[in-house]
């Protein structure tokens, strides 16, 4: 069964206007007549020399009284049809004219609903005809066995499709260069905002200038809290379906959001990330970051084993990432307040413990500036205990793992986060990490020796040396 099939038969749509492709075989309308109850169904082909050969494939396939109630119509006639009545629904099947398929749309029908090869965007199509329907479903063939499916119906509350958050704290010198780049996508259906975290800067004002020219820009104010504060703040006061964060030192290729939004709405996943790039700010230059792939993330994957290797082997970059609201709130995901650093830790850790499908675009579109004084990654002191409160907060949340494979993933996380952290203390801190972190990990206190579970998975010498000292 196909997905017209399937979603007819669901839906129970009586009135159709079914527009049939050019490279399209009967097979599927076929079965869909034979499947469905209809009251009106009206036929249109995108090319008029198919007509004989579906005429023919028809009335040997179908039985003679639904053969009868077929109308086949011109698309001047089609036209003709919904300006006198618009309640049908239109079906694409494998059409290919973009444009016909826009201008059939603003008629305004119950719903548009579609089936199409790999090489067609249906978010393309979903942008052109979302003012003019309340409902738009389409499928497109991503392999021979992989269907992904656009679904989307009208938020009468909001028309906002993805709010991009953004924490602000003395972040004026860089906000220029990550408002241009983020704004130069002009999709109306976005929102960009800023969650003043009590910055003594100037930066508010300066968001302001550019919130009088893009009314998509939208500051908050808030008193200072940290950085999770403000984007709990954020996820709390923004309205669209997709969530996403920048931060405001850092600047994106323009396509980022359009590109990850695509993705995203094409099958509707629960996470639609990017690779991204390291940009050094006192030579101007930039780099890709190495990062865990494989070809299932680029076509998207439901794969749980997949997605869980992605709680320990993708790096932690929150800010190249969107999540869909719904599934952050079914989840409780949240940021944890109590944190002043690295809260985007635990956050990568739980939503990829509890996605259920991921796409990623496979090329680097965030660039991650470093080089600025102050920056986390500099830190090289006690602040660095902050880890041991992130794994207070993340053993909280692994109790119950939805997936018992997930806990050895956790425990790596542990590995790899401790072992960064005591690469880059300061000689006088050592000792004391070194004390907590074995503790941490129950190396010592627990008849299951998670090390030597855990060393299997390390080849570095350095980082073996580290677990050694534990």
């Amino acid at each position: 069964m196909n997905f017209i099939e399937y979603y007819l038969g669901q839906n129970q749509d009586r009135r159709i206007i079914y527009y049939l492709g050019a490279r399209c075989e009967c097979s599927s309308l076929v079965n869909t007549l034979n499947m469905c109850v209809l009251e009106d169904f009206y036929l249109v082909l995108e090319d008029d020399f198919y007509k004989e050969f579906c005429l023919k494939e028809l009335s040997s396939k179908v039985g003679k009284a639904t053969f009868d109630s077929i109308h086949f119509v011109s698309l001047d006639e089609t036209r003709e049809i919904l300006s006198r009545d618009s309640h049908y629904t239109i079906v694409y099947d494998n059409a290919f004219v973009l444009s016909t398929l826009v201008e059939l749309s603003k008629y305004k029908p119950n719903r548009i609903i579609g089936c199409f090869d790999k090489d067609f965007s249906t978010f393309d199509l979903w942008e052109k005809i979302r003012d003019y329907v309340d409902e738009i479903v389409l499928a497109t063939k991503v392999t021979e066995y992989k269907v992904d499916v656009l679904s989307w119906k009208r938020n009468p509350e909001s028309d906002v499709e993805l709010s991009v958050i953004l924490p602000v704290y003395n972040v004026a010198k860089y906000l220029d260069k990550c408002i241009e780049t983020i704004s130069e996508w002009k999709a109306p259906y976005i929102e960009f905002v800023f969650v003043n975290d009590g910055s003594p800067d100037n930066s508010a004002e300066l968001i302001k200038e550019y919130a009088k020219k893009d009314k998509r820009i939208k500051l908050l104010n808030k008193e200072n809290g940290g950085c999770a504060s403000a984007r709990e703040y954020g996820m709390a006061n923004t309205k669209g379906r997709y969530i996403g964060f920048v931060d405001p030192d850092d600047f994106i290729n323009p396509t980022m959001f359009k590109k990850l939004l695509s993705n995203a709405m094409r099958g509707g996943y629960d996470i639609s990330y990017c690779k991204y790039l390291e940009y050094y700010e006192d030579t101007g230059s930039s780099k890709e970051v190495e990062d865990y792939s494989d070809l299932a993330y680029e076509f998207g994957t439901t794969e749980v084993n997949f997605i869980d290797n992605l709680i320990a082997y993708l790096r932690v970059a929150i800010w190249r990432c969107i999540y869909r609201r719904e599934f952050i709130e079914q989840n409780n995901l949240h940021f944890y307040i109590d944190l002043k650093r690295f809260d985007d830790l635990p956050f990568k850790v739980e939503t990829f413990a509890r996605a259920k499908s991921v796409i990623c675009q496979e090329e680097p579109l965030y660039y991650y500036r470093l080089g600025r004084e102050g920056q986390d990654v500099s830190v090289h002191d006690e602040r660095l205990y902050v880890h041991f409160d992130i794994f207070k907060h993340l053993d909280e949340f692994f109790k119950m793992p939805r997936r018992s494979e997930q806990l050895l993933l956790y425990y790596q996380v542990k590995i790899q986060t401790h072992y960064w952290g005591f690469m880059n203390l300061d000689k006088q801190y050592e000792k004391e990490y070194l004390k907590r972190a074995a503790a941490d990990l129950h190396i010592r206190n627990n008849r299951h020796s998670w090390k030597k579970v855990i060393k299997q998975y390390y080849r570095k010498p350095e980082v073996k040396a580290f677990m050694k000292k534990l």
